[in-house]
């Protein structure tokens, strides 16, 4: 459910990243620092600072942090001081905007000039959206076609208990879209896609299952 946007009062979160340890975040932290005076923001205590991560994805402990004290309403703007320490991909970036709208939280990019809380700022913010929106459904409309021309081939739709590489793909995009392993579950269901064993019903552990496998990585 999409909560609300009140006029209380903006408390931020200043949320800084860097590639390696070795780098300094001064120069980002008094950039943020700046921006929230300038706006009157007040800022919540707290590490959310992420230092020798990468920004390919939003998959960081800091950010982490950060999203779900904005989730619970401790804070209600996300500052940082460039795009690429927040993101380096439209659609993480697109996926964080789609959740800020819902949550009814503000994002706030020094360099860029982008403040949702604003009206010009939340304009850029429903471009964003929508054209993450567009690439994961062309993403999906995709992937069901290759499946449907290796059927109509009469190709083997893959192995007993091994999903498709084309399904796999998918999983991996949307999990990079931002989405859940419930939802991306729910999204199979929706577009017909059958699980490895042939079935109709996906479940979110083995859409987890299959993404870590392919990611090797584990959850923390």
């Amino acid at each position: 459910m999409k909560k609300q946007k009140t006029d209380a009062p903006k408390i931020a979160i200043r949320y800084h990243r860097c590639s390696t340890q070795e780098q300094n975040l001064m120069a980002q932290q008094q950039t943020t620092l700046a921006k929230c005076q300038e706006r009157e923001f007040a800022i919540l205590d707290g590490e959310f600072d992420d230092q020798g991560f990468s920004g390919k994805n939003i998959e960081r402990p800091g950010l982490k942090r950060a999203l779900d004290a904005l989730a619970s309403g401790r804070a209600n703007v996300l500052v940082c001081a460039k795009l690429d320490r927040l993101s380096r991909s439209v659609p993480d970036f697109g996926s964080l905007m789609e959740r800020a709208k819902t949550q009814g939280w503000d994002v706030c990019v020094c360099d860029l000039s982008i403040d949702t809380s604003t009206p010009n700022g939340e304009l850029v913010a429903n471009l964003i959206i929508s054209i993450s929106q567009w690439e994961r459904r062309m993403i999906g409309l995709r992937t069901k076609e290759m499946l449907a021309a290796k059927k109509r081939s009469k190709q083997k739709l893959g192995r007993p208990q091994v999903v498709e590489d084309e399904v796999l793909d998918y999983i991996i995009r949307l999990r990079e879209f931002g989405m859940s392993y419930r939802k991306i579950a729910a999204d199979l269901d929706e577009s017909g896609i059958k699980t490895p064993e042939g079935g109709d019903k996906w479940n979110d552990t083995s859409v987890r299952l299959m993404y870590l496998n392919s990611q090797k990585v584990v959850e923390t």
